[in-house]
């Protein structure tokens, strides 16, 4: 369980990179998975790699990386689809170009593009 945590506080650190928490919008996790590669022990420390994997109207699919300082290697993988809703929580709301482009920056900072 605690893999989901550490990937839950990923998305809220790259949904605020993009300027998400603005109040305009809340996002709901739809769906969740995490696959877990090799076993980790204390005293490790994980590392955790977020990007968008695919960038919908109103979703985006999150995927993680969590690599293992010891063992330095990847141990877990897993993926994530957010959905974006307006203020009440009612409505799905469509991303704006503003934060297509937003998004599509802070990843081409690595080198990635996202699929469309």
């Amino acid at each position: 369980m605690i893999y989901y945590r550490y990937a839950e506080s990923a998305r809220i650190g790259y949904l605020q990179a993009l300027g998400m928490f603005d109040g305009s919008m809340v996002t709901v996790l739809a769906q969740s998975s995490c696959q877990y590669l090799r076993p980790v022990t204390y005293p490790d420390t994980l590392l955790l790699g977020v990007r968008c994997q695919r960038l919908g109207n109103t979703s985006i699919v999150m995927e993680y990386s969590y690599y293992s300082t010891a063992q330095a290697a990847i141990v877990a993988t897993a993926e994530a689809v957010v959905v974006r809703l307006d203020s009440e929580g009612k409505r799905k709301l469509a991303w704006t170009e503003e934060e297509r482009a937003r998004l599509l920056a802070l990843e081409a900072k690595v080198g990635h593009i996202p699929k469309l």
